[in-house]
């Protein structure tokens, strides 16, 4: 699996990204028929988490916030 992707159980993976040290940020996505991410992050923690979900090959259809 892909750094900061670790998958919970089948179909559901929990996506964290590290901000230099200080604080960690989770959010999750599901998969099934389409792709589901919950929660977004923060707009500082974006693109490290579309490159976390790009690189384990998560694809969102669907955003829950």
């Amino acid at each position: 699996m892909t750094e900061g992707v670790t998958a919970l159980r089948e179909g559901v993976y929990d996506v964290t990204v590290e901000r230099r040290g200080r604080a960690r940020y989770r959010v999750f996505a599901a998969t099934g028929a389409e792709t589901v991410l919950f929660d977004t992050g923060f707009e500082e923690t974006a693109d490290d988490l579309a490159e976390r979900l790009e690189a384990a090959g998560l694809v969102p259809v669907h955003v829950v916030s």
